[in-house]
């Protein structure tokens, strides 16, 4: 059973040690790229090189390029740390017994006409003792353990929130009605974006922003006193961002994006980099809404301003699977130049 799992994690090493050096390092490459760049290239530009990590994460780590510098020397970086980690996770009985192997020989060498019993037992239990009597888990195998307990924690973390959402939808706090002038603009709105499905909307006391979720059924979520106090023109803005990412397919994105995530939980450069995609990402759907308004824009850039005024001191991350119009308001100033 123990040499099956250790079997078994020998082959999850096979692809995951390799994609942790490809990744983290095309991801600092990335990185470097994009602090280069961010300051003429387009938003969409940007948002298609961080996709690469992306498509990266999809793709088997045996594909690369002849004249790849990781496949170099990546297996002889590799194989050192496999070297190390196997003799520090030996215990000391092991590393004893590494020896005895050649005890047998080296006797049968020196006295060839040995065939005493006593001498014989002597010799057979020198050669059987090389084989561990109880084999243990070697590094990979606790390893791969790990990497599934946290597999299974962030995925139970990701159907909580996604069970929260869906009692907020059953339960419609307050049971608010949406006013007939929300209405029409919400269906202006869709209709100027060529958006052929519209959201269901959602009102919580629990929400601090706007936020739309969903992949196959998209769903706004407002705050529950939010249209208590917001203008038409503002309500214009809101839903134009939120509709521009369901336009964009960004839903769709961000969800393969909390998968592999998931899946790769242990690699920290995986946060950093969908952070920065979430960034371009609302950048890119700013610049969307800028192409749509033209010199209306002005406007547009306001409501940010005086919808944020509120929420610039706390942080607003609407929660895992949802994208808003303030997910990382400290970052508003980046977006408005």
């Amino acid at each position: 059973m123990i040499d099956a799992v250790n079997q078994i994690a020998q082959s999850w090493w096979g692809w995951m040690g390799p994609m942790i050096w490809q990744v983290s390092l095309l991801i600092l490459i990335i990185s470097a790229i994009d602090l280069f760049i961010r300051r003429w290239a387009w938003p969409q530009v940007r948002y298609a090189i961080w996709l690469l990590i992306l498509f990266k994460l999809l793709i088997p780590p045996s594909w690369t390029l002849p004249s790849s510098l990781v496949s170099r020397w990546q297996p002889l970086a590799q194989a050192r740390l496999e070297r190390v980690l196997d003799v520090n996770f030996r215990s000391p009985k092991e590393k004893d017994i590494v020896k005895l192997p050649s005890l047998s020989s080296e006797i049968k060498t020196a006295r060839p006409d040995l065939r005493s019993s006593k001498e014989a037992t002597v010799v057979q239990l020198a050669g059987s003792s090389s084989l561990p009597a109880d084999p243990r888990l070697g590094w990979k195998a606790v390893a791969m353990m790990v990497w599934i307990l946290g597999i299974a924690f962030f995925t139970g973390l990701l159907a909580h929130r996604i069970a929260r959402l869906r009692r907020w939808h059953k339960q419609q706090v307050e049971k608010k009605t949406i006013p007939v002038w929300y209405y029409e603009i919400l269906v202006k709105t869709a209709d100027r974006l060529k958006v052929g499905r519209l959201p269901a909307i959602v009102f919580s006391n629990e929400a601090k922003a706007p936020a739309i979720y969903g992949v196959f059924r998209p769903v706004l979520l407002l705050p529950a006193v939010y249209l208590d106090s917001l203008s038409q023109e503002d309500a214009e803005h809101v839903l134009l961002h939120e509709l521009a990412h369901l336009k964009r397919g960004d839903l769709w994105l961000n969800g393969l994006c909390l998968l592999v995530q998931i899946f790769y939980w242990f690699n920290p450069l995986l946060i950093w980099t969908r952070r920065q995609m979430k960034h371009v990402r609302e950048v890119c759907c700013d610049l969307t809404i800028a192409n749509l308004l033209k010199e209306k824009t002005v406007k547009y850039r306001q409501t940010l301003l005086s919808t944020a005024r509120e929420l610039l001191t706390e942080s607003v991350e609407p929660g895992i699977g949802l994208l808003g119009v303030f997910e990382d308001p400290f970052r508003l100033v980046i977006r408005l130049k």
